[in-house]
């Protein structure tokens, strides 16, 4: 299903225009009253830092970057300020409070941690001081109120995290009346607290867990963390003969604190754990664990991959060597250092200096050699792992078939089938969601093949693979920063990577322009505005917008043009009946109504409108600000330019090209490769035989036949009901 922009909230239900010249008839095109389905927002307020989750976009704005504007009240302009914007009301909640960049937000909810120093030196922990960093969540659902942001009243540190209705984090004993939180006998730690924002504050909510944590991560009601020896009171936590490691334990918050609850995994692992429902995926150093051969190879120094099971308190040892991980489900994805499995060739190349991915499936306690070379590129998701192989790495096998030997190729492991399909692509950037792969193909490891029609093979072209059908979709955009989410890929273009093409229309060609790719109708949106950081999440894309790369304008309206200003695109599906084909590009505030009809490979330009019933031909471009009128149609290849109006009923056929602020009549027909000027109005039911060419400033009436070949020159008028003969110039 093809998404697309539109700028504006409504939509002029009829357009007249008056031809007074010669008594030419009125023109009206019809259009359905219905609001615009698309909407792109400048939310006007320069950003810091930027969370998005649904549509509600949380983020911080400077005070000094707002014309020095005071926006938590607390007499200066030097705070960062938390903001959120919901996108299906197009409003924006000032919550009032200075923020740290550590915010996060999770549904309805944002935590986020307040500086005191920042809110006019107020004790907000209520500890003496007004130097602390101290835990606030603000309930967007409810409106603002002197108790929503709740205010917790502990000091933490700068990392948090929330799931649903909890908020894990650290707090910091000596910024809380040097306490000692977790009775150790110093006030030196950091003690894990959880706070459940569904129950009110109360002596027992936040939970203090009692335990010196770093690393929290949170997914339902579980909360994984490390516990660091020292720092309990220089406690044997995982039972090795010493107090130096780090120490993994599981918090249960549906059940009360107990002397088993948290449950301590009792093995030394490092902050590259992962927790995904019941499951807790972890490497393990033998060295740190007694010096312990876990993997069975004969030395003690390797990571070794073990994974917890809360549901049943059990831990498993796979048993191989690993750098890095991915846990997805019951599937961890990983890669094993051959040299670290005793020198075992786990790709069948011939040597044994490779790491191998292997997908370990803990339904079934079963791991699987993929018996493919990998590097660090490498996604989960579902049942599918997606990556490069490096040829070299591989037996200096060619993947791609490009006649060299040092290409990084894309693959895909479907775990349910146990099988791998090479998708036969140099790649990077690799991402999946579901079914789709994306990655971006540089053209010079294609055998310099030019992937995006620009002239040059330097490019990285983004591509999209659909594992359910095993096909390849050749975007065509040289792209940057891909991001997916179901059917949609955003990105970044780079204009000088596009042939030097303006994008964005600021009358340069250095920026990155922020485009959205439609999977399901193989159609790219051109959102026209230079991007930098950007978030999508479902059908919304938050992004800041450098002032500068938009032609110096000032998008804050706050004097200076040296801001990065929020900007929100919300994508909605066409309307009933409409159709885009396959690798066609769509601008900002395109309207397409119901059966409107565009084929594939053309390029619709901004704020353009195809009316009812109306339709355009494959290859053809149509320019901004253009209206295609009811039952009109465009033929293949051809060009219509910005401002211009095809009447209702009206044909424009196979490559021919109508220029800027021109109107075709009701009915009237172009014939194939004609030539329209500028500026030229042609009357109802004219017909204009193939090969004619009209110029600039003409003005022709209604029921006007002109022969095949015509020449019409520059300002001619044409009166009502003239036939001019083909092969003539006219006047």
């Amino acid at each position: 299903m093809l998404y697309y922009m539109a700028m504006r909230a409504w939509v002029i239900p009829a357009i007249v225009l008056v031809a007074v010249v010669m008594g030419i008839s009125a023109i009206t095109i019809a259009m359905q009253e219905a609001e615009a389905q698309s909407t792109l927002t400048n939310v006007g307020l320069s950003t810091g830092g930027t969370q998005i989750d649904g549509n509600l976009v949380a983020f911080i704005v400077f005070e000094l970057f707002e014309g020095a504007t005071d926006l938590n009240l607390d007499g200066d302009a030097l705070d960062t300020v938390l903001h959120v914007f919901d996108s299906s009301t197009s409003t924006t909640t000032n919550v009032g409070l200075a923020a740290s960049s550590g915010f996060q937000i999770d549904g309805n909810l944002v935590a986020f941690n307040v500086f005191e120093g920042s809110e006019g030196a107020t004790d907000l922990n209520l500890d003496g001081d007004a130097s602390d960093f101290v835990l606030h969540v603000f309930d967007t659902s409810t409106p603002l109120s002197p108790t929503n942001p709740t205010n917790v009243g502990l000091a933490t540190i700068t990392s948090l995290v929330i799931d649903g209705n909890l908020v894990a984090f650290g707090v910091r004993e000596s910024n809380e009346g040097a306490t000692d939180l977790n009775l150790d006998g110093d006030a030196s730690d950091f003690v894990l607290h959880v706070f459940d924002t569904s129950t009110p504050l109360s002596p027992t909510n936040p939970t203090n867990v009692g335990l010196a944590a770093s690393s929290a991560q949170i997914d339902g009601n579980l909360v994984a963390f490390l516990v660091s020896e020292s720092a309990e009171g220089a406690t044997d936590l995982n039972l090795d003969g010493d107090t130096s490691d780090t120490v993994l334990h599981v918090f249960d918050t549906s059940i009360p604190l107990s002397p088993t609850n948290p449950t301590n995994v009792g093995l030394d692992t490092d902050s590259s754990f992962q927790l995904d429902g019941n499951l807790v995926a972890f490497r393990v150093s033998e060295s740190a664990e007694g010096a312990t051969d876990l993997n069975l190879d004969g030395d003690t120094s390797d990571f070794v991959l073990h994974v917890f099971d809360s549901s049943t308190s059990t831990t498993t040892n796979v048993g191989l060597a690993t750098l890095n991980f991915q846990l997805d489900g019951n599937l961890v994805a990983f890669r094993v250092f051959e040299f670290a499995e005793g020198d075992t060739d786990l790709n069948l190349d011939g040597d044994k200096i490779d790491t191998v991915l292997h997908v370990f499936d803990s339904s079934t306690s079963t791991t699987t050699n993929v018996g493919l070379a990998i590097g660090s590129d490498y996604v989960i998701d579902g049942n599918l792992v997606a990556f490069v192989v490096s040829e070299f790495f591989e037996g200096a096998t060619d993947l791609n078939l490009d006649g060299d030997l040092f290409d990084r190729v894309a693959h895909v492991f479907d775990s349910s089938t146990s099988t791998t399909t090479n998708v036969g692509l140099d790649a990077a950037n690799v991402q999946i969601d579901g079914n789709l792969v994306t990655f971006v193909v540089f053209e010079s490891g294609e055998g310099d093949t030019d992937l995006n029609g620009d002239g040059d093979t330097s490019d990285f072209v983004l591509h999209v693979f659909d594992s359910s059908t095993s096909t390849t979709t050749n975007v065509g955009v040289a792209a940057s920063n891909a991001q997916i989410d179901g059917n949609l890929v955003a990105f970044g273009v780079s204009e000088s990577a596009e042939g030097a093409t303006d994008l964005n229309g600021d009358g340069d060609t250095s920026d990155f322009v922020l485009h959205v790719f439609d999977s399901s109708e193989s159609t790219t949106t051109n959102i026209g505005v230079a991007s930098g950081n950007f978030q999508l999440d479902g059908n919304v894309v938050a992004f800041s917008v450098a002032e500068f790369a938009e032609g110096a304008t000032d998008l804050n309206l706050d004097g200076d043009t040296s801001d990065a200003v929020l900007h929100v695109v919300v994508l909605l599906p066409l309307e009933e009946g409409a159709t885009v084909g396959p690798g066609s590009t769509i601008g900002v505030g395109t309207t397409f109504e119901e059966g409107a009809t565009v084929g594939s490979d053309s390029t619709i330009g901004s704020d353009t409108t195809i009316v009812e019933g109306a339709t355009v031909g494959d290859g053809s471009t149509i320019g901004d600000n253009t209206i295609i009128g009811e039952g009109a149609t465009v033929g293949d290849g051809s060009t219509i330019g910005d401002n211009t109006i095809i009447g209702e009923g009206a044909t424009v056929g196979d490559g021919s090209t109508i220029g800027d602020n021109t109107t075709i009549g009701e009915g009237a027909t172009v014939g194939s490769d004609s030539t329209i000027g500028d500026n030229t109005t042609i009357g109802d039911n004219v017909v204009v035989k193939p090969g004619a060419v009209i110029g600039s400033g003409v003005t022709i009436g209604n029921n006007v036949l002109i022969g095949k070949n015509v020449v019409i020159l520059d300002g001619a008028v044409v009166p009502n009901d003239t036939v001019i003969p083909k092969d003539t110039t006219f006047p």
